[in-house]
């Protein structure tokens, strides 16, 4: 389901859910990585906040340059 509604804004390279390591249920939240990131950008411009069987999507971006990572700066 993550994956077709992301596919639908670029090419998802990965997607990874996260889980309880006991039960393996998951958290409520993934990862999603796209091969360009203006997708990434556009995913949060467009379907952020969309319904995705239950309560809505809520996307975050990351920065994984961690040169670019400092406190109180954003990178958006």
């Amino acid at each position: 389901m993550l994956f077709d509604k992301f596919a639908s804004i670029g090419s998802v390279l990965s997607i990874r859910v996260f889980r309880y390591m006991i039960t393996g249920r998951s958290l409520g939240y993934a990862e999603v990585n796209f091969q360009i990131p203006v997708d990434a950008k556009h995913a949060f411009d467009t379907i952020n906040f969309d319904f995705l069987h239950g309560p809505p999507l809520h996307i975050i971006q990351s920065q994984h340059d961690l040169a670019l990572r400092k406190p109180g700066i954003s990178s958006t």
